[in-house]
């Protein structure tokens, strides 16, 4: 997939997986921009609040480290 800065208008956000496991929790790992620094997180299913914040820094640094973490081949364009 080709991920753009434009993704992220108005809150917008970029799933990766909806499968991610860790021990016995589940949840959806994701790509957002909050406060101008892009983050790779994962909201935990069957819980309204909690998530974890995986990763954070540039647009292309956060798409290298989902690639890696969860064997894509996603990109960075326009």
């Amino acid at each position: 997939m080709i991920i753009k800065p434009s993704n992220f208008g108005n809150g917008g956000e970029v799933d990766f997986t909806a499968h991610y496991k860790e021990g016995t929790k589940q949840g959806r790992a994701s790509l957002r921009k909050q406060h101008g620094v892009y983050e790779v997180y994962v909201k935990w299913f069957f819980s309204k609040k909690d998530e974890t914040v995986l990763h954070k820094g540039s647009l292309r640094g956060c798409v290298d480290f989902a690639n890696a973490r969860f064997g894509l081949n996603d990109i960075v364009g326009g």
